[in-house]
């Protein structure tokens, strides 16, 4: 008899027995590969760390407001008004929920809310009387990010959710990747091979030239947004939302280049691959 080993989750105080399986035995395995399951479902019903989003969200202010590399500045920007805000209120809306889904798809949920999360409050600020400061702009995304964790903090936890926590199978089925006669391995490296093939296209030198066309006029518009001119998102023929994405990197790090401009529509459209992976594998 093999002896258990005793796993305990990161984050959380819930422990998992894992007995090791050898790969000629099937009954061993698919005992692995629920406790597995079960694994991630309990790690889903952890309770939520508020000191641990607030140590997050100081992090990135200090980031944002020290003389780091350009670089560095823009990906705490994106995490403080896209990724964090993102992550939080879909977290919201499914902690609750008897069937919440898989980490890699609330992972997608959570980006495309995080667009939202730094457009609207962006364009609140655009509206204020004169021109967009930097201050003025980390302050409001701040004030956000504090209201979601006290809403998440606060909010009553839900009767349902020991009963989940009950029914580790039916979770375990949508955690699981598509189709138990699918080889995981083979679409694993699928996956793999996508965002490493899709990832090298898309974020590999950015400021392979200057802004042209399009990109020009944006760029001038998110000026005129800093510098007080309400009427830079009126006169644009398209939506705000491309006006609005650079304007926040350009009011919270005050350079913007060919990369960092780029760099969120760059993630928005990487991000599509797998959200048109998930689409078909809905139908």
């Amino acid at each position: 008899m093999h002896p258990s080993i005793d796993h305990k989750l990161p984050w959380s105080g819930y422990h998992s027995t894992l007995a090791p399986t050898g790969p000629t035995n099937d009954r061993r395995l698919h005992f692995s590969l629920f406790q597995l399951a079960k694994c991630f479902q309990l790690a889903r019903l952890r309770p939520f760390r508020w000191w641990f989003m607030g140590f997050v969200l100081v992090l990135l202010n200090i980031i944002i407001l020290s003389p780091v590399p350009l670089l560095l500045k823009t990906v705490a920007v994106l995490g403080l008004t896209n990724w964090l805000p993102g992550a939080l209120v879909v977290y919201w809306l499914v902690r609750t929920s008897q069937a919440p889904p898989p980490w890699w798809e609330q992972s997608l949920y959570s980006l495309g809310a995080g667009y939202g999360c730094m457009i609207i409050p962006m364009l609140a600020v655009s509206y204020l009387p004169g021109g967009v400061t930097r201050e003025q702009t980390l302050l409001v995304f701040d004030i956000g990010l504090l209201g979601l964790i006290t809403l998440i903090h606060w909010r009553p936890t839900s009767q349902g959710r020991p009963e989940a926590a009950q029914k580790p199978a039916a979770s375990a089925s949508r955690t699981a990747l598509p189709g138990p006669q699918i080889d995981r391995r083979w679409l694993l490296i699928g996956i793999l091979s996508l965002a490493l093939t899709g990832g090298f296209l898309r974020f590999a030198n950015l400021d392979y030239a200057e802004f042209q066309g399009d990109e020009a006029r944006v760029t001038l518009y998110s000026a005129n947004v800093i510098q007080g001119y309400e009427n830079a998102l009126f006169i644009h023929r398209k939506g705000p939302a491309e006006i609005l994405l650079p304007t926040v990197l350009y009011a919270l790090t005050e350079q913007l280049t060919e990369t960092t401009a780029r760099l969120p529509f760059t993630l928005a459209n990487f991000a599509a691959l797998f959200a048109l992976f998930l689409l078909g594998w809905r139908l």
